[in-house]
């Protein structure tokens, strides 16, 4: 993870999980296992259990937290990569797969390219998103 150093005049910077810098506007972060957070708040505490300064998410209606534990970005998980192999699957469709329906025009098509078959652009991003899981580079 890239150190990102002092955000203003000796405060550390928001980072999440991942490294990312936070925006203090930010309204919606996830725990590991992609479930999202709504956030009230994010808060500079000076933590004495932790020994110095601290960033702290105020959930609503929730408990407090520790950003660097949460992500920016939703985090792609085994059940995420199972459910989309499964739409793809029942609808025998590789769109379902990239998130958009049958009826989407290729040159609209989220996946990245697909100068092969759709389904082959699907089973590449497969491997990808589980080497990236597993830690695989």
């Amino acid at each position: 993870m890239e150190e990102k150093g002092n955000w203003y005049e000796g405060v550390p910077a928001p980072v999440d999980k991942d490294g990312n810098v936070v925006p203090l506007a930010t309204r919606k972060l996830y725990d590991g296992t992609g479930h999202e957070i709504e956030v009230g708040e994010i808060a500079l505490v000076d933590s004495k259990l932790s020994g110095g300064l601290v960033w702290r998410v105020r959930e609503v209606d929730g408990p407090i937290l520790t950003l660097s534990l949460l992500h920016l970005e939703r985090p792609d998980t085994w059940e995420r990569v199972e459910a989309d192999l499964m739409a793809m699957a029942r609808a025998d469709c590789a769109c379902y797969y990239f998130g958009a329906g049958a009826d989407l025009n290729c040159d609209e098509c989220p996946a990245e390219s697909c100068s092969e078959s759709c389904f082959v652009e699907a089973a590449r991003d497969v491997l990808r998103r589980c080497k990236a899981i597993a830690g695989v580079a």
